[in-house]
């Protein structure tokens, strides 16, 4: 109802106004602090040229250029650090657990079907970790160690199935000047994604030492090493204070 309100109100406006009021376009402008900031352009669309511009919620912005039929931008340095392969996104990740759940169902009625009066005992694991019970005398296939996509320490590659793609991309593999709290967070983001626990995975790649973490790695690939020293002696800091928090 608030974006309803705003969207008419500004519709009015423009009515009545229409070289002052019209919203031309809405974009991301800035990431301050990981919140992106949100701005509207206020003009004549007859010319183009933009009156004047006001910042909003992104999810504001979203609404009213949908609402309105306007364009919609991102900024190039935005886009540059917060940009997320779809395959690491969280809808990704809640997709791909969703299908892989159903086609465990699937496996289950049917090999209840086909076996009604079988009965295995529960926790049956074949070695090699290719194929476990769930308990309830039904046998899937369950990913054994080193796969999804994530390169454990020491080793030489990666094993990605292609139905199985890692929502980790390169934030598992450990690095020599990494700080051991980011190490921490890379090997549990590792076993999260291996035992195929994606709620886990997301809650500790969003965890705020590896957005920051992800913000370093972004800056260096581009070549801005001096913003990406700060946010390195921000990251330092901030471990920092949370262990003297925690320790209290």
């Amino acid at each position: 109802m608030v974006h309803d309100l705003m969207f008419n109100m500004l519709t009015r406006a423009a009515q009545t106004n229409g070289r002052q009021w019209q919203l031309l376009r809405v974009a991301i402008v800035a990431l301050e602090n990981d919140i992106f900031v949100g701005r509207l352009f206020f003009g004549d669309p007859a010319t183009g040229v933009v009156a004047w511009d006001c910042d909003c919620r992104p999810s504001d912005g979203v609404y009213l250029s949908l609402r309105s039929g306007c364009p919609f931008y991102v900024a190039q340095s935005v886009w540059d650090l917060a940009a997320v392969p779809i395959r690491a996104s969280k809808v990704h990740m809640i997709a791909v657990h969703e299908a892989h759940m159903a086609a465990v169902q699937q496996q289950q009625q049917q090999h209840g079907h086909a076996h009604p009066q079988q009965q295995q005992p529960p926790q049956q694991q074949q070695h090699g970790g290719t194929v476990s019970s769930s308990g309830n005398g039904t046998v899937f296939p369950r990913a054994s160690s080193g796969a999804w996509g994530v390169q454990q320490e020491g080793a030489s590659g990666t094993v990605t199935p292609a139905s199985r793609p890692s929502p980790s991309d390169d934030y598992t593999q450990l690095k020599p000047d990494d700080l051991d709290a980011i190490k921490l967070l890379k090997r549990e983001l590792a076993v999260a994604v291996r035992e195929e626990d994606y709620a886990a995975a997301v809650r500790l790649r969003d965890h705020p030492f590896m957005q920051m973490y992800r913000r370093i790695e972004a800056l260096n690939h581009l070549g801005r090493g001096e913003e990406a020293t700060r946010l390195q002696n921000d990251l330092v800091a901030m471990v920092q204070r949370m262990h003297a928090e925690a320790a209290y």
